[in-house]
């Protein structure tokens, strides 16, 4: 009676936060079918972009196919839904912070700064490096991808620049967000977190229009 009574009363902030729907602690099949599904629609869209449609049916069904974008939007929501359920479930943890970031780092920096490695050989002078050929100039500067800004520079010079990274736009993103929710979750009343989340959902399509 006396464990039951503290383990109620010793938690009150736990109580007080919104249950995710879906425990970080497991694996949700379903939600690894949503991530194949996202995958099929981006192979669709590169597969069929840069085609002349033809006229009749077939130019109709290439039409639908380009809507195969909205495969990365369906990443967005899916990492933003798994990591919010990893947020919130940690919440209370002395070491909420460090868990995070270290666990990002880990997963994402490795293969990435191997990347930027490979990536860095076409800034050098071709002179140095005659065997390796003559490398295309780039828009984007290459701070930016060390820094994770490069869809900032994409936006602004209307190119995706060098075509082996132009796909790091999403990841750019994602790295923006992982510094911005965690704090949010972690400092915003969880009372208020939902109603500041839907002015979020809200205002995402008026920024856009207000920016085209």
């Amino acid at each position: 009676m006396a464990a039951s009574h503290q383990k109620t009363t010793s938690t009150p902030e736990l109580s007080a936060l919104p249950r995710p729907l879906v425990s970080s602690s497991r694996r949700v099949p379903e939600l690894d079918g949503l991530r194949g599904v996202a995958i099929l629609l981006v192979l669709i869209y590169h597969g069929i972009s840069d085609v002349l449609p033809p006229s009749g049916l077939p130019a109709r069904l290439m039409a639908v196919g380009r809507l195969g974008w909205s495969g990365v939007d369906l990443f967005f929501v899916l990492s933003g839904f798994l990591i919010g359920g990893i947020l919130l479930d940690v919440r209370p943890s002395p070491n909420y912070f460090k868990t995070f970031y270290l666990r990002r780092a880990y997963r994402i920096l490795p293969i990435y700064g191997v990347s930027m490695v490979l990536f860095s050989l076409r800034f050098i002078r071709p002179g140095g490096v005659a065997s390796l050929g003559v490398f295309s100039q780039s828009p984007i500067p290459w701070l930016s991808y060390v820094t994770f800004t490069q869809n900032l520079w994409m936006a602004a010079l209307g190119s995706f620049g060098v075509g082996a990274l132009a796909a790091t736009w999403s990841l750019a993103v994602e790295e923006q967000f992982y510094l911005t929710a965690p704090l949010i979750v972690r400092k915003v009343d969880p009372k208020r977190l939902v109603l500041i989340l839907l002015m979020v959902v809200a205002g995402s399509p008026l920024l856009r229009t207000v920016l085209y």
